[in-house]
């Protein structure tokens, strides 16, 4: 803990961030906060991975779209997989009913597309929210009345069918 609470430190008074004392010591504390935390073990365990691409077909009123995106944590585990998504806000939402709608639709997209990743695994989303070490679990039902309130869909190929001999 001390090594790597030490190689933050260095990284974070790098001349080419200019970062003041006093703001390289408040990001410090944020992220020990959050990595030192118990609730997030498995979020930086051997199963996760930081800043994975992804990319897969959904459906935008009945238009066939690509999304690409890049998940800030994605942790695959036997039957589950988690997506984290950090946010830096100042305000952190007690509940659901603060977090913002682009929010809860940037994440139910995600899951539209690791679920294409991973058809058997249960998807489950969060925002990690750094400035208090909270983290926000998403319900399946929010995202996916969110996706119904934009639109989206996963998208489903038109089956081939046999040609008649």
């Amino acid at each position: 803990a001390e090594e790597r609470e030490e190689a933050a430190r260095q990284y974070l008074a790098k001349p080419a961030f200019a970062l003041k004392d006093r703001d390289q010591k408040q990001t410090l504390q944020q992220v020990l906060a959050v990595l030192n935390d118990p609730e997030f073990g498995a979020l930086f365990g051997p199963n996760s991975r930081p800043e994975v691409s992804i990319s897969g077909l959904i459906e935008k009123d009945g238009q066939k779209q690509m999304i690409n995106a890049q998940i800030d944590r994605l942790v695959v585990e036997d039957k589950t997989v988690m997506i984290i998504d950090y946010k830096n806000s100042r305000h952190v939402p007690k509940d659901l009913s603060e977090v913002s709608m682009d929010y809860i639709v940037q994440m139910a997209a995600y899951k539209m597309v690791v679920q294409q990743i991973y058809p058997d695994k249960e998807i489950k989303c969060a925002l990690l929210y750094t400035r208090e070490a909270a983290l926000r679990p998403l319900p399946v039902e929010a995202l996916a009345q969110a996706l119904e309130k934009v639109s989206l869909k996963t998208h489903a190929p038109k089956k081939q069918t046999e040609p008649k001999v």
